[in-house]
């Protein structure tokens, strides 16, 4: 996509903590970002971090217990799979036993995707609705993940932005 101009020289870094309203039900969390669907502008992300909480590491003791956060166009999705229509990104942890479990963990923290090498220097998204996720499997207590984009805007040609609506908004 051709883009009329960047609207921003720098990089913006917003942050959206997301804590589950009920155990191993998917939460959704609104990131503002002052700008509206009609400002024919796109969000440029070139990278985003998952802080899964401490709690949410030491859940993670069995076969059966999962994490799992991303980036969504839409709040009305019942699960984080990466074949669900509005998921821009998502990342998961479970457990894998090789043999008898130690008595220590390892956190890597954060979990970062990086887009910066993607061609256009990330990944571009509308601006609205973008949601932060966070689901579970076999947890005992509500999972939590703060998650922290780092972004800029693109102003767009206004077929530019067709394009991008068309290629994000999920018109049933």
């Amino acid at each position: 996509m051709a883009t009329k101009k960047s609207s921003d020289q720098y990089v913006n870094v917003i942050k959206k903590k997301v804590t589950m309203s009920a155990v191993n039900t998917a939460e959704f969390e609104e990131i503002e970002v002052g700008l509206n669907l009609f400002d024919k502008i796109g969000l440029l992300i070139h990278r985003i971090s998952y802080y899964p909480s401490d709690y949410s590491w030491s859940a993670l003791v069995s076969a059966a217990d999962a994490f799992v956060a991303g980036i969504v166009g839409s709040n009305q999705i019942s699960t984080l799979n990466a074949d669900e229509r509005s998921v821009l990104d998502v990342m998961s942890l479970d457990v894998a036993h090789a043999g008898t479990p130690a008595n220590f963990e390892i956190h890597n923290s954060p979990i970062i995707h990086d887009f910066s090498t993607f061609p256009g220097g990330g990944l571009l998204v509308p601006p609205k609705p973008l949601y932060a996720g966070v689901d579970t499997a076999d947890f005992g207590a509500a999972g939590e993940v703060t998650v922290v984009l780092h972004f800029t805007i693109k102003q767009l040609a206004d077929a530019d932005y067709l394009e991008l609506i068309e290629t994000f908004r999920f018109f049933d």
